[in-house]
C-alpha cells in the first residue's frame, strides 16, 4: 500500500515509506525499495532516515539511500558519500562516485 501511495504521489505516502524504512523487522528489498520511492520526498524530514541508511548492513538498502541522496544538493551529498566509496560492495562504492 506504501509503495502504491508513493508511485501515485498520495498523502501520506512519505510517512508509509518511512515507517517501512525504519522498521527492521521487514526484508532489505522492502526497505531498499521504500528508501528508492523515498528519493523522490527527499526533504529535512526524510533526511534523516537515508543517511541513517547508509550504514545498514544490508547492501540492497546502502545502494537505495545513495541513490536516494543522488537527488540532494551538492552540499548534502559531498556531507554524506564520501564514506560510502569505501564500502566493502562495490556497486554501492560505484553509486556513491556516481
Amino acid at each position: 500500500e506504501a509503495f502504491d501511495a508513493a508511485d501515485r504521489g498520495a498523502p501520506g505516502a512519505r510517512r508509509a515509506l518511512l515507517a517501512i524504512v525504519r522498521d527492521g523487522g521487514q526484508s532489505g528489498i522492502a526497505r531498499a525499495s521504500a528508501l528508492a520511492r523515498l528519493g523522490r520526498f527527499l526533504s529535512p524530514a526524510t533526511l534523516p532516515a537515508v543517511v541513517e541508511a547508509l550504514d545498514d548492513p544490508d547492501a540492497n538498502v546502502r545502494m537505495a539511500a545513495v541513490q536516494a541522496l543522488g537527488s540532494a544538493d551538492p552540499a548534502t551529498r559531498l556531507r554524506h558519500l564520501p564514506r560510502r566509496l569505501r564500502d566493502p560492495v562495490r556497486v554501492v562504492r560505484m553509486d556513491a562516485a556516481r
